[in-house]
C-alpha cells in the first residue's frame, strides 16, 4: 500500500513509517522540521533507538520510505494517511490540538490535487475525545466522508528505546472506526504484523496466535490510550507509595513488588519504585486526562492524586541529598548519572533528572552530568552546564552522586575507582539500580528508594 505519515520525522512517525516500510509498504513522510527532513534522507536518525540506523537506511537505499516537508508530494498515491503530529499540553493542561487541526486543513486544501481519491485518516497522535470530530467538520467543508475520506483512531503504544519491537510485536492493535470500509484498509496495513509474520532482528514473535484486533467507536479507541497511560502512573505512584511505607515499617520495597508481581492479577510490569513517570507521554496525558474529567463535570480526585504523588517523587529525592550532603548546598558538588527520563534514549522531554538537577541549582549546589547517550540534547538544552563523558571524571570532587535513570552500564562501573574520586562516598540510588550492600561494603554511605538504611539482600530470590 501507499502511505502517508504526517508527523514523520517525530518519534511516533518515524517509527511508524520505517516499521511499515519493512512490512513492505510505500510510506513517505512529512514533516515541517527541515533539519530532521535533511538529516533522515541522508540515512542519519535524529532519534536514538535501538536498530533504527540499519534499517533506516536498508529502506532509504529500498526505496520504501523517503522524508519531505512537501504535503502533496505525500499524498500522491496514497491509500493511508496516518495523522502522527504532537499534542503537547497546554498551560493548563488541556492537549494541544493547534497541529492537529493545521494538519486537516493542509489535507483538505490538498487533497485533490494528486488524484482526489478516497483516502482513509488515521490519527495515531494522542488525542482526547472529540479530536476526530474535530478533524471530520474541517475535512467535511468541502469533502464528503464515506466517498473521499473516511476517518478512525488508531492510537499507538510504543514505548521509547523498544519502539520497533512494539510496532511489530504489538499487545493488540486498537481500531476505532464508525467504516467498515476504512477497518478494513488498516486491517489488511497491519496484516504481517496481526498474524504474526513478522521476523525483526532474528526476534521471534512471542506467540503463534493472532495479536487482538480490538475494534471500537472511535470515543473509545481515543479513550483506551489515555485510560491506559494513566494506569501505568497510577501503577508507578502506587509502588512509590508503598516504597515510602517501607522504609518506616523496615521492608523492602523490591521484595515487596517483586512478590505482588506472581499475582496474575497484577504482574511486575511498571512496579519499579524510584524517582517515577517522566517522559513525553505519561504525565501529559495523565493532566489531559484530568482536563477531560473537569471539563464533563466528574473530579478525578484520584488522577490528582498519581500526579501529586509523583511530584513528591523529585522534592523527595532533593531531601535525601539535603539529608547525605548536608542541608546547606550552597558551593555542594554533586554528580547526576542519568539525563534522560529512561534508559535507551536520548529523549530529556519531562525528564525527573533535570527537574532534581534544577532544584539542586536553585540551592546553590554546583551540578556535574552524565549519561551515556543524551548528552548532546542536554548540550543543546542548555550549554552552560557541566555535561562530562567520562562518568570517572564526572565524579571527580564530588560531595553526592545521584543516580538518576536506571541506565545498565551505571551498574557496572568500577565504584572503588569513583570512590577515590570522590571528595564525600555518599550515593543517592534514585532508581534502585545498584547493590547497597556491595556500595557499604566499600565505604560508601548509600541510599535506595523503599530500601531502608542497612538492607543487604540486593534482589529477592525464589527457592
Amino acid at each position: 500500500m501507499n502511505v502517508c505519515v504526517i508527523g514523520g520525522a517525530g518519534y511516533v512517525g518515524l517509527i511508524t513509517g520505517l516499521g511499515l516500510a519493512e512490512l513492505g509498504h510505500r510510506v513517505v513522510n512529512v514533516d515541517i522540521d527541515a533539519a530532521h527532513v535533511e538529516r533522515l534522507n541522508r540515512g542519519d536518525s535524529p532519534i536514538y533507538e535501538e536498530g533504527i540506523g540499519p534499517l533506516l537506511r536498508r529502506h532509504l537505499d529500498s526505496g520504501r520510505i523517503r522524508f519531505t516537508q512537501l504535503l502533496p508530494a505525500g499524498l500522491v498515491d496514497s491509500e493511508v494517511v496516518i495523522i502522527a503530529v504532537g499534542s503537547p499540553a497546554q498551560d493548563d493542561g488541556h492537549a494541544d490540538l493547534s497541529a492537529i487541526s493545521s494538519v486537516a486543513e493542509d489535507l483538505s486544501k490538498h487533497w485533490d490535487e494528486p488524484d482526489g481519491r478516497y483516502r482513509v485518516i488515521a490519527i495515531k497522535s494522542t488525542v482526547p475525545v472529540g479530536t476526530a470530530e474535530l478533524v471530520r467538520s474541517i475535512m467535511g467543508r468541502q469533502k464528503r466522508e464515506g466517498e473521499d475520506f473516511d476517518i478512525i483512531s488508531n492510537p499507538e503504544f510504543l514505548r521509547e528505546g523498544k519502539g520497533l519491537h512494539d510496532f511489530f510485536y504489538p499487545d493488540r492493535i486498537v481500531i476505532g472506526s464508525d467504516s467498515e470500509r476504512a477497518r478494513a484498509v488498516i486491517k489488511e496495513l497491519y496484516e504481517p504484523v496481526i498474524q504474526r509474520r513478522v521476523r525483526f532482528n532474528g526476534e521471534e514473535p512471542p506467540g503463534s496466535e493472532p495479536v487482538p484486533l480490538v475494534e471500537t467507536s472511535l470515543a473509545s479507541a481515543q479513550m483506551i490510550k489515555y485510560a491506559s497511560n494513566a494506569f501505568l502512573a497510577t501503577r508507578i505512584s502506587f509502588i512509590n507509595e508503598v516504597a515510602w511505607l517501607c522504609e518506616r515499617t523496615g521492608a523492602d520495597v523490591k521484595e515487596v513488588s517483586y512478590g505482588m508481581g506472581f499475582d496474575s492479577r497484577i504482574g511486575h510490569a511498571y512496579l519499579d519504585a524510584g524517582l517515577g513517570f517522566g517522559g513525553p507521554c505519561l504525565e501529559k496525558d495523565l493532566r489531559a486526562l484530568i482536563k477531560i474529567s473537569e471539563a464533563s463535570g466528574y473530579d478525578p480526585q484520584l488522577l490528582r492524586s498519581v500526579l501529586e504523588r509523583n511530584q513528591r517523587q523529585v522534592e523527595e529525592v532533593v531531601a535525601r541529598v539535603k539529608e547525605a550532603a548536608g542541608d546547606v548546598l550552597y558551593q555542594r558538588v554533586i554528580t547526576v548519572f542519568g539525563l534522560a527520563f529512561k534508559p535507551q534514549t536520548n529523549d530529556l522531554r519531562n525528564s525527573q533528572s533535570l527537574e532534581v538537577i534544577q532544584r539542586l541549582r536553585e540551592q546553590g549546589a554546583t551540578l556535574r552530568a552524565h549519561d551515556p547517550v543524551a548528552l548532546p540534547e542536554a548540550r543543546a538544552l542548555d550549554p552552560g552546564a557541566a555535561y562530562i563523558d567520562d562518568p570517572y571524571e564526572a565524579v571527580h570532587g564530588s560531595d553526592a552522586l545521584l543516580i538518576l535513570t536506571a541506565w545498565p552500564q551505571y551498574a557496572e562501573l568500577d565504584y572503588g575507582r569513583i570512590k577515590e574520586r570522590m571528595a564525600s562516598p555518599c550515593i543517592i540510588d534514585a532508581r534502585n539500580l545498584l547493590d547497597g550492600s556491595l556500595l557499604r561494603a566499600l565505604g560508601f554511605s548509600y541510599t535506595g528508594v523503599g530500601r531502608g538504611p542497612s538492607r543487604a539482600s540486593t534482589e529477592p530470590r525464589i527457592g
